[in-house]
């Protein structure tokens, strides 16, 4: 079966390691210094919660995993943009989506 997205290792991109709770606030965001190997230090973070009693699922080929303590669930997870930074609207905004009432469909 042919893979659906590349393994998360770009070694010439800038990376954010993130820790999210189960509402998607982050609990720890880290840019990655130049060099680092992405895929090296969401191991090393995941190795540092199971350390703590976590347990880790998934096993991180597309730069993410999921780790739980009793009924807590965290969600570590590499990214390419600065997860603080609000997402802008897209391509929703250029259609009119997202803004309030100004759109193709009121003139």
């Amino acid at each position: 079966m042919p893979r659906r997205r590349p393994p998360a290792k770009l070694p010439d991109q800038v990376h954010w390691l993130t820790v999210y709770d189960n509402s998607r606030g982050i609990l720890h965001c880290q840019q990655l210094p130049a060099g680092t190997d992405p895929q090296q230090a969401l191991h090393e973070e995941a190795a540092r919660w199971a350390g703590t009693g976590w347990q880790v699922d998934g096993d991180m080929n597309y730069g993410f995993c999921f780790i739980q303590l009793g009924a807590e669930r965290r969600l570590i997870k590499l990214c390419r943009a600065d997860p603080a930074v609000p997402s802008s609207a897209g391509h929703a905004f250029l259609a009119g989506a997202g803004s309030s009432g100004a759109g193709p469909t009121n003139k």
